[in-house]
C-alpha cells in the first residue's frame, strides 16, 4: 500500500474484535495477544495475523461481512484439506479457524525451512521484542508496523524532553 494513511478498520470491526459480540471474532484477538508468536496488524479494512513474519490469516470485513483468508502458498503437505469456510457468519465459523491454527502454522514452518524469510521473521521478533517484553520498559519506541511505507514522506520518530 502506498499511502499508510489509508489504514484503519471500522467501528463494527474493532468492536467485533474487542467484545464478545456472538461471532466470537474477539477470540482471535485473545489468541494474538496470548501467543508470542503471532502478530496482528491493522490494514484498510482488514487485519493481518503475522506468524515468523508470513501472513497466517487475513481477516477483512465488507458491509458488514467478515472473511479469513490462509495463502495457500504455504501448503507444501496438505496437513488440513479443505480449509474452513473463509466466511465468517457464525461463532463455529471462527472456532473450526481457531482449531486450524496449529495445523497452519506447522505447514508455515515447513514452508519456511524450504523458503528461508530470515528478515520478515527478525522484524516480527524485533517488533515483539521491542513492545511486549521486559525490553519494552527501557524503550523510548512502540513498533505499530514492521513494514510500514509511505511515498509522501519519511518518518521521523522523536521524543519530548
Amino acid at each position: 500500500m502506498a499511502n499508510g494513511s489509508n489504514r484503519g478498520i471500522s467501528i463494527q470491526f474493532m468492536e467485533a474484535l474487542q467484545k464478545n459480540t456472538g461471532l466470537g471474532l474477539n477470540r482471535i484477538l485473545d489468541l494474538v495477544k496470548s501467543d508470542s508468536s503471532l502478530c496482528l496488524e491493522i490494514r484498510k479494512d482488514y487485519i493481518n495475523i503475522y506468524y515468523r513474519g508470513g501472513n497466517i490469516l487475513k481477516v477483512s470485513e465488507d458491509k458488514g461481512q467478515f472473511t479469513v483468508y490462509f495463502d495457500p502458498n504455504y501448503f507444501l503437505h496438505g496437513l488440513i484439506n479443505p480449509l474452513p469456510s473463509h466466511i465468517l457468519s457464525t461463532y463455529d465459523d471462527v472456532t473450526k479457524w481457531l482449531c486450524v491454527i496449529p495445523f497452519l502454522k506447522h505447514e508455515m514452518d515447513l514452508w519456511f525451512g524450504k523458503n528461508p524469510k530470515n528478515e520478515r521473521e527478525f522484524q516480527q521478533l524485533l517488533a515483539r521484542e521491542n513492545n511486549f517484553t521486559s525490553a519494552a520498559k527501557g524503550t523510548d519506541y512502540f513498533i505499530c508496523d514492521i513494514e510500514y511505507a509511505n511515498t509522501e514522506g519519511r518518518f521521523t520518530a522523536f521524543r519530548e524532553s
